[in-house]
């Protein structure tokens, strides 16, 4: 695994939770195909169809819970009183890295196994 300045992130655009997978097809077009495993993607949605399709189930991907709410404003990890643990998740090769990087801008992530992420990436969707 590699340190946290390694791999991109690949925000996933809101209409593929929609079920439309054209956006992140063509992300990733534009992409070199050796630099697709060191995608992480962020995600709202249910994503392990597509990902496994393309050859990609094994790359990272994150649930953030993330807000802001107003410009200038820190961001508020989704830290309440029932999940101080905050609400984030990432699970894969390059999630620990991924903690990392959140961590050094005072928020939080769960790395989870893919057995555990799976149920978090369902409770996000609803």
């Amino acid at each position: 695994s590699g340190g946290p300045q390694e791999g991109s992130g690949t925000c996933v655009p809101r209409e593929v939770r929609l079920g439309s997978f054209a956006p992140l097809s063509l992300i990733l077009a534009t992409r070199p195909a050796p630099s697709f495993l060191l995608q992480v993607f962020l995600q709202n949605g249910y994503l392990d169809n597509f990902l496994e399709k393309n050859g990609l189930g094994e790359n990272t991907q994150s649930l953030l819970f993330v807000a802001v709410t107003s410009l200038g404003a820190d961001p508020i990890d989704g830290i309440t009183s029932v999940n101080p643990e905050g609400l984030t998740a990432a699970t894969g090769e390059h999630a620990e890295a991924l903690k990392e990087r959140l961590a050094s801008v005072d928020m939080k992530c769960n790395v989870l196994s893919p057995e555990e992420y799976r149920p978090a990436m369902f409770e996000k969707l609803m």
